[in-house]
């Protein structure tokens, strides 16, 4: 008997969660949290999501923020950017000129 309350012990101990909250990065002052991902079948190829209000941006100066740093699908980011006001190239996407990123 035993040995099946030591493996219900084990099977307990190792499915439960650690009990410490996650901790999450402090966004800096003036910037907005986000998700870089890649869409390949769209005009809209290079996208951000922002994930405090969900809206979803096309980023028209893709050649300059790719200088900086690499893309990375699904690359978590703080980014700074401005609206534009040019018809979109996309159903639903907002159209932002990024003016800065940092990698979270």
């Amino acid at each position: 008997m035993k040995p099946l309350y030591l493996f219900y012990l084990i099977l307990i101990v190792l499915s439960c969660k650690s009990q410490k909250p996650d901790v999450e990065k402090v966004i800096p002052e003036g910037y907005n949290a986000g998700i870089m991902y890649f869409e390949d079948d769209t005009n809209c190829m290079y996208q951000i999501k922002n994930t405090i209000s969900n809206d979803i941006f096309d980023v028209v100066n893709v050649d300059a923020v790719l200088e900086r740093f690499e893309w990375k699908d699904n690359q978590r980011i703080f980014f700074k950017f401005h609206r534009l006001r040019q018809s979109n190239r996309c159903e639903n996407i907002l159209p932002i000129e990024v003016e800065d990123i940092i990698i979270n």
